[in-house]
């Protein structure tokens, strides 16, 4: 399914631990927020509350500097702030009214039709480019957010539209709403999904068994589900474990060790554990070594692996100077784990002129590169008029053609291998 599954105990209490560890952990400006509806979510902001208010620090010790924090809404209920189902209102007193002033507030909607409320959370989200942190729910429908199946918002494919009016065409959820589309939620560095109880269990287990719903459409840098027994019910998942801190990062890693590289041609086997098969230390990691190699501790493979690369290599680092060249940044594709791509309202032009190509190759030639590595879109003409416009008044036939051309040029005024 898409993302990590972790069996909690307790999902608010789970919760809690990992907004605490993630807001510890951020730097450069303030943390984005994005908080959900429903009784899940509320127990959670309870919980988060009852650790991180005022003088009061979760099981971590670390709190949450809330005076840093930016909280936004994932989406909204086209209802009153006061209104008994705005999820604002939830959220004001299960949680901002307890932890006291946060850096900025962000309600989704007042009383403006939707669609221009959705086009003013827009404009408040799309500056932000990455989304720290969303928090999501589970319908019983396997709906996100108000993402509903069916809907028009679920749909959309723009990438840019990141905030849509939305209604569930079923009518099981009543009220026209506000909501993330799918391409906003792609910006999120984690989403969490937040699943707890019996009446989750069908849900969960139809995205868990791989159907088209509108949550198993989330993609993020990092999608998480916290989901407790209850839900889970007789999927098989790992057993509970408390999630004390925040997103799971990569194992150390372990530096080049000094000293001269062994010239025998030989390599030393693998240790292994006890009862394991031995690795072959001529053969390479071939077939004959795969028992061994799934069976080895982490740090004996990494031994194993700087042997071999000593015997061949030795402990020699090449490295040639590169000049990056953005010849355009559009592109076709829609991957929302991407952070070059850019819609052509957010660049100057479509693509760099040749003498802007010239420019930046001979900075860096004199800054003492020897290649020019271009970086570029796939095929941005066929999605943008821009582009294509582009191309067609200076002469070139696709974004291929004119990258050849100022690979070219490169070459032949600066030396600089493209």
């Amino acid at each position: 399914m898409n993302g990590d599954v972790q069996l909690v105990a307790s999902v608010p209490d789970a919760f809690a631990d990992l907004v605490e560890g993630t807001t510890a952990g951020h730097t450069g400006g303030p943390f984005s927020l994005f908080l959900s509806g429903g009784p899940t979510a509320e127990k959670c902001y309870r919980r988060l509350a009852g650790r991180t208010g005022p003088g009061r620090a979760g099981d971590s010790g670390a709190g949450v500097d809330w005076r840093t924090v930016d909280v936004y809404l994932g989406d909204e209920r086209c209802v009153p702030l006061d209104d008994a189902d705005s999820n604002h209102r939830m959220i004001t007193a299960a949680l901002l009214g307890e932890v006291g002033p946060v850096h900025g507030d962000h309600p989704m909607y007042r009383s403006e039709p939707p669609e221009r409320a959705a086009a003013e959370y827009q404009a408040l989200v799309e500056p932000l480019g990455h989304l720290d942190l969303v928090h999501l729910g589970l319908g019983p429908d396997g709906h996100c957010a108000s993402l509903f199946p069916g809907s028009t918002a679920l749909e959309l494919a723009d990438p840019d539209v990141l905030v849509a009016a939305s209604r569930d065409p079923n009518a099981a959820n009543p009220h026209d709403r506000i909501t993330l589309t799918l391409a906003a939620i792609a910006r999120a560095r984690l989403v969490v999904f937040t699943v707890s109880g019996t009446s989750k269990h069908q849900a969960f287990a139809r995205i868990a068994a791989g159907e088209d719903l509108p949550a198993a459409r989330v993609t993020a840098d990092r999608v998480l589900w916290l989901v407790d027994t209850a839900a889970a019910g007789d999927i098989a998942l790992s057993q509970p474990r408390s999630v004390a801190q925040p997103v799971r990062g990569c194992a150390p890693c372990h530096a080049v060790r000094d000293g001269p590289p062994g010239r025998s041609g030989k390599v030393s086997p693998m240790p292994a554990d006890p009862g394991s098969p031995a690795l072959h230390a001529d053969a390479g990691p071939g077939p004959e070594n795969a028992d061994a190699l799934i069976g080895a501790p982490l740090d004996a493979m990494q031994e194993w692996a700087r042997q071999v690369r000593d015997s061949t290599h030795g402990n020699r680092i090449t490295f040639s100077p590169k000049v990056f060249i953005p010849l355009t940044m559009l592109c076709r594709d829609r991957c929302g784990y991407c952070t070059f791509a850019k819609a052509p309202a957010r660049v100057d032009a479509p693509y760099l002129t040749v003498e802007q190509v010239l420019d930046i190759a001979r900075a860096g030639r004199a800054a003492g590169c020897h290649e020019a590595l271009f970086t570029l879109g796939e095929g941005p003409e066929d999605r943008y008029p821009e582009a294509r416009r582009w191309l067609d008044d200076h002469g070139y036939s696709s974004t291929v053609d004119y990258l050849v051309a100022a690979c070219r040029v490169v070459l032949e005024e600066t030396g600089l291998l493209p």
